[in-house]
C-alpha cells in the first residue's frame, strides 16, 4: 500500500512539474505572433544564434534579495515573482540571505553614505550614483550566455509615492532576468531605464510589463528556444535562416565570395558593353559608369543588410520592410548624386586634361579628379547624415577605398589607352596591307585582261594578213597605239574616264577594221563625268563582250553604243548592242568576272555589274557617289 501511495505521489509530482513546465498560451493570432517574434529577434538575438551570440539569461534558480525595501516593496516584488513564475520554468523566489542571492535590488535614500551600501562595491564617485553590476559565465559550450549574478541600485526620494516605488521594484525584477543585445531600441523593459535616480524634482520613466514582454520572457526561458527560433526564422526564407545561424566568420567569408563573383560577373558583362565602349556622346561613358558604381553600392548594401540578420523597427513595431522601402527610396537620391558627380568629373577632365599632355600626366590628373569628386560625394553624404560624431576609422577606410578605386581607374585607363594606341597602330598597318593587297590583286586582274585582249587582237590580225595587207598594217598600228596608251600610265591602277574612253576608241578602230561596214559604233560621255577616276580596263571587257557574244553571231549589221552618264546617285557606264540576247542565269566570260572582282576590291558594295536583254540589250556598271568618296 505504501508503494502504491508513493508511486501515485510521484506521478502527481511529475504531472504538476509538466504543467509548470508548459509554456503559457497568449492567445495570439498569426500576425501578432509574428510581430512579437520579430521584436524578440530584434531585441535579444539581432546578431543571429551562434555560440558567441546566444541570449543571456539565468540557467538555474533565481533568488532575489531586496535591500532597504519596505513591506510594500517586498509585496510588489513578490507579486512580480508570482507572475514571472507562470512564464518561465526556473524557480524564482525572494530570499533574505545575501550569500545565496543572485539578483540583488538595493533601494537607497538621497542622503545615503557609501559605507551604508550593502551590495557589490560599484560606486563611480560622481554624485553618489551607482552602476549596475552583472557576472556572466559560459554554459553549454556557448560564450557569455549565463547570468550568475546581477545587482541594481536606485536612489529614491523620500516623498516618492509607494505606487511608483512598487513600479520601480518590479521593473528591476524583470530587467534582471535577461539582457538585450540591441541597446539602440529604447522600447523595451529589458534595456536601461531613462534615469537611475528617482526624486521629487526629477522625472523618471520605467516601462510597463506588457504582453509582448511576457511573450519574450517566456520564449527566452523555453527549453526549446532554439528549435522555436529556427522554425520561426525559416518562415522568413532559406537565405534569412542561413544568415541567422551562420557564425560571423562564415558570413564574412560568404560575403567576400559573393563580392568577388559579382565583381567578376560585372566585369565580364560590362567590359565590352560599357567599360571599353565608345559612346557618340562622351558624357554617356561617365554617366553609365557612375550608375554602374551606384549599382555596385546598392548590391553591397543589400548584402550587408541581410548578413548577419538585423531587423529594423520603429516605435510601432513596424517590420524592416518599411525600412527597406525607405532605403531604396533614398537610393534614388544617391542616383541623382551619382549623375551630378559624373557630370562634374566629365567637365573637369574635359577642360583640365588636354590631349596635348603626355599619357602619364593625363592619368595622374584623372586619378586626382576622381578622388576629388568621390571625396566631395563623401562630404555631401556626411552633411546629410544626422550623426554629429562620425566614426574616424570608417572615414579613413572610406577614403582609402576611394584612393584605391581612383588608382584602379587610373591603371585601367592607362592600359586601355595603351591598348587603344596599339590597336590604332595595328589598324593603320592592316589598312596599308589591305591597300597593297587590293592594288596587287587589281594589277593581277589587269595583267589577265591585257593578254586576253591581245590574244583576240592578234587573231584578228592573223585573219586579215592573207586578205588585206593595208588593213592588217592599220590594225597593227592601232594595236600599237592601244598598248602604248596603257604602258604610259606608269603602272597606276586608276585612270580618268576620258583616258579610258581614248583607249576604247583605239580598240574599236581595231575591231572596225576587222568587221568593216558590218560594225558601227557611237560613244557618248557626260562632260561632268569625264575627269572622274575609275579602275583602268573595266570598260574594254564590256565592249569586247558586246562584239564577241553579240552582233558577231548575227548576219545583219552590228551596232555598238557606249554611254557614260552622271546622275544624282553616281555614274552609269553602259554598253548597248543589237546582238542576240544574254543567256539566262550568270553571264560567263573571263573578262566580265575580272571586272566584277575589280569593282568588288575597289568599291566594296558601292559598285556593281549588271546586264539585261529587255527593253534594250545592254550591260552596265553602276558606281555610287559614296563609292567615289571612299575611293
Amino acid at each position: 500500500m505504501k508503494k502504491i501511495s508513493l508511486f501515485a505521489f510521484l506521478c502527481l509530482a511529475l504531472l504538476q512539474n509538466a504543467i509548470a513546465q508548459k509554456e503559457p498560451d497568449f492567445n495570439l493570432n498569426s500576425e501578432q505572433e509574428t510581430v512579437y517574434w520579430n521584436y524578440l529577434v530584434e531585441t535579444f538575438v539581432n546578431r543571429g544564434i551562434t555560440k558567441y551570440t546566444y541570449p543571456q539569461k539565468y540557467y538555474g534558480d533565481i533568488k532575489i534579495w531586496l535591500i532597504n525595501g519596505t513591506p510594500f516593496d517586498s509585496l510588489a516584488a513578490e507579486t512580480m515573482v508570482q507572475e514571472v513564475a507562470k512564464l518561465i520554468p526556473n524557480k524564482i523566489f525572494q530570499t533574505n540571505k545575501k550569500e545565496e542571492a543572485n539578483l540583488t535590488i538595493e533601494l537607497l535614500s538621497p542622503n545615503y553614505r557609501p559605507n551604508e551600501v550593502q551590495g557589490p562595491p560599484s560606486l563611480n564617485g560622481e554624485g553618489g550614483l551607482h552602476r549596475n553590476f552583472s557576472r556572466i559565465e559560459n554554459v553549454g559550450g556557448r560564450y557569455n550566455n549565463a547570468i550568475t549574478e546581477r545587482y541594481f541600485s536606485s536612489i529614491i526620494g523620500d516623498s516618492v509615492p509607494q505606487e511608483d516605488r512598487s513600479k520601480i521594484v518590479q521593473y528591476f525584477v524583470i530587467r534582471g532576468l535577461a539582457s538585450a543585445q540591441n541597446f539602440e531600441n529604447p522600447w523595451s523593459i529589458f534595456t536601461q531605464g531613462q534615469y537611475q535616480v528617482v526624486r521629487d524634482d526629477l522625472a523618471y520613466n520605467y516601462y510597463d510589463f506588457t504582453e509582448r514582454d511576457k511573450f519574450c520572457l517566456s520564449k527566452l526561458y523555453a527549453p526549446d528556444l532554439e528549435d522555436q527560433l529556427k522554425a520561426q526564422v525559416l518562415n522568413e526564407g532559406v537565405w534569412y535562416y542561413l544568415n541567422f545561424y551562420w557564425p560571423e566568420e562564415l558570413v564574412l567569408g560568404f560575403k567576400i565570395v559573393i563580392y568577388v563573383l559579382f565583381f567578376l560577373l560585372l566585369i565580364a558583362l560590362s567590359y565590352k558593353t560599357i567599360l571599353t565602349r565608345k559612346f557618340k556622346i562622351p558624357y554617356m561613358a561617365y554617366l553609365i559608369n557612375a550608375l554602374l558604381i551606384f549599382l555596385v553600392i546598392i548590391m553591397v548594401a543589400c548584402v550587408e543588410l541581410y548578413t548577419p540578420v538585423i531587423t529594423y523597427f520603429d516605435g510601432n513595431d513596424s517590420p524592416k520592410g518599411d525600412f527597406l522601402f525607405e532605403y531604396f527610396f533614398g537610393s534614388f537620391g544617391l542616383a541623382m548624386i551619382a549623375i551630378v558627380l559624373a557630370m562634374a568629373l566629365f567637365f573637369a577632365e574635359k577642360y583640365f586634361v588636354k590631349d596635348s599632355y603626355g599619357l602619364f600626366y593625363k592619368i595622374l590628373l584623372k586619378i586626382f579628379f576622381t578622388m576629388l569628386v568621390l571625396i566631395l560625394a563623401l562630404v555631401i553624404l556626411f552633411l546629410k547624415s544626422s550623426r554629429s560624431n562620425p566614426d574616424t576609422l570608417m572615414i579613413v577606410l572610406t577614403v582609402a577605398c576611394i584612393a584605391v578605386f581612383a588608382i584602379g581607374r587610373g591603371v585601367f585607363l592607362y592600359f586601355k589607352e595603351r591598348s587603344d594606341a596599339l590597336l590604332r597602330q595595328k589598324d593603320v598597318e592592316l589598312s596599308k596591307l589591305k591597300e597593297l593587297k587590293s592594288k596587287a590583286e587589281v594589277a593581277s586582274l589587269n595583267a589577265r585582261i591585257n593578254p586576253h585582249f591581245l590574244y583576240n587582237s592578234l587573231n584578228s590580225i592573223a585573219g586579215l594578213a592573207h586578205n588585206d595587207a593595208d588593213k592588217t598594217e592599220k590594225m597593227a598600228l592601232s594595236l600599237s597605239d592601244l598598248f602604248r596608251h596603257n604602258i604610259n600610265r606608269e603602272n597606276r591602277s586608276m585612270t580618268s574616264i576620258n583616258d579610258e574612253i581614248e583607249a576604247i576608241k583605239s580598240y574599236l578602230e581595231i575591231e572596225q577594221i576587222r568587221f568593216g561596214e558590218r560594225m558601227q559604233y557611237t560613244i557618248f560621255v557626260d562632260e561632268s563625268a569625264s575627269t572622274l577616276e575609275i579602275p583602268r580596263n573595266i570598260i574594254q571587257p564590256l565592249v569586247e563582250n558586246a562584239i564577241k557574244h553579240g552582233f558577231s553571231k548575227i548576219m545583219d549589221k552590228g551596232a555598238i553604243e557606249l554611254k557614260v552618264e552622271k546622275n544624282e546617285q553616281g555614274i552609269t557606264i553602259s554598253v548597248y548592242d543589237n546582238g542576240s540576247d544574254f543567256p539566262e542565269g550568270v553571264v560567263n566570260g573571263y573578262g566580265l568576272q575580272s571586272v566584277h572582282d575589280i569593282l568588288e576590291l575597289t568599291y566594296k558594295k558601292e559598285a556593281y555589274l549588271n546586264w539585261e536583254s529587255l527593253p534594250k540589250k545592254r550591260i552596265w556598271i553602276e558606281i555610287t557617289n559614296k563609292g567615289f568618296q571612299s575611293d
